[in-house]
């Protein structure tokens, strides 16, 4: 029950963000794509996943 923030060190992806606002029928999550030096926030209970679109840059 907190926002989250996260940045990025590395590599490339995609963020999908559902706000909470449509709980009831959330359609398709918005898509934001993020990078290196990206800093982000997610509001409150709002759904997220992220998506590594650069699999040469994984993590050890």
């Amino acid at each position: 029950s907190c926002e989250e923030v996260f940045v990025v060190l590395k590599g490339s992806g995609t963020l999908y963000l559902a706000p909470s606002s449509h709980s009831k029928y959330p359609g398709k999550p918005q898509e934001f794509s993020i990078f290196s030096n990206s800093t982000f926030h997610i509001p409150v209970n709002d759904v997220h996943q992220l998506w590594n679109t650069n699999e040469e840059e994984d993590c050890p």
